[in-house]
């Protein structure tokens, strides 16, 4: 799989100067075990790939709950405190500090995942399929990134200060945010059977009130906009008008 054309839009600085991708001691994160409890088995007997992973919160919740041997890829040095920071949670960790483009695809993994990856990516379906050449027969592809659909784009032209939006849409492929996209690449993937393919947390915000990047005159908008998200949370509502993320979980059929 050659993936040298899949330009990325942010560089290894970019990465380097965000605090939370650096965090010594990183914590299960509860935000995606539904998915790994609804959709993906346990298998103590088998290994997980994230790429992109620091902080590795999302590795470790699915080590811990699934049994899985976590492998950890990533080109920041923030991934040589990984081993230290998931023994104490009695987890062993496999690091590789290497940039996924430059991979080989001589080894497999009965679970492939990435968050917030493909889409700082030009040819980001080959991304994809680089991601998929990964997943071993009978395993799963996890995908997960953010969507920055009606609302969510109008929420950030409202309270981010002047630059923060440009960066962002700088360095994030928009055309394809959207589970509509990611759904119609997911089909091509061979032998791809296509568990979950939509939008998930809501009407959650990663911003907050408090944050450099928002307008001090404007954090009425946020406020009032955290009020309005306890409706959709309530209902268990996520959809493409106001839900800041997407997940597509395709299982890689075998071929007996």
């Amino acid at each position: 799989m050659q993936v040298a054309e899949a330009n990325c839009r942010t560089g290894r600085e970019f990465w380097i100067e965000r605090s939370y991708y650096n965090v010594p001691e990183p914590r299960p994160t509860i935000r995606h075990q539904y998915l790994f409890d609804d959709y993906i088995p346990r298998n103590p007997n088998g290994s997980a790939l994230e790429i992109g992973a620091c902080p590795g919160s999302n590795l470790l919740a699915l080590a811990l709950s699934h049994g899985y041997r976590p492998v950890a890829l990533d080109y920041l040095p923030a991934v040589r405190s990984l081993p230290a920071a998931f023994r104490k949670h009695g987890v062993d960790v496999e690091i590789i500090e290497a940039d996924f483009l430059s991979m080989p695809e001589d080894r497999t993994f009965d679970v492939v995942m990435s968050f917030g990856f493909i889409e700082h990516f030009n040819d980001a379906e080959a991304v994809l399929k680089k991601h998929w050449a990964m997943v071993a027969e009978n395993g799963f592809l996890i995908v997960g990134l953010p969507i920055f659909g009606p609302m969510q784009m109008m929420l950030r032209q409202l309270i981010l200060t002047a630059g923060t939006l440009d960066e962002a849409l700088r360095t994030h492929y928009t055309e394809i945010m959207d589970m509509r996209v990611i759904r119609r690449w997911c089909k091509r993937l061979p032998g791809a059977q296509i568990l979950k393919c939509g939008h998930v947390d809501h009407m959650h915000t990663w911003f907050y009130s408090s944050d450099s990047i928002v307008r001090r005159s404007r954090r009425w908008i946020l406020w009032s906009w955290k009020i309005a998200s306890v409706v959709p949370r309530a209902l268990n509502i996520s959809c493409r008008l106001f839900s800041p993320s997407g997940v597509a979980i395709v299982h890689r059929a075998s071929r007996n």
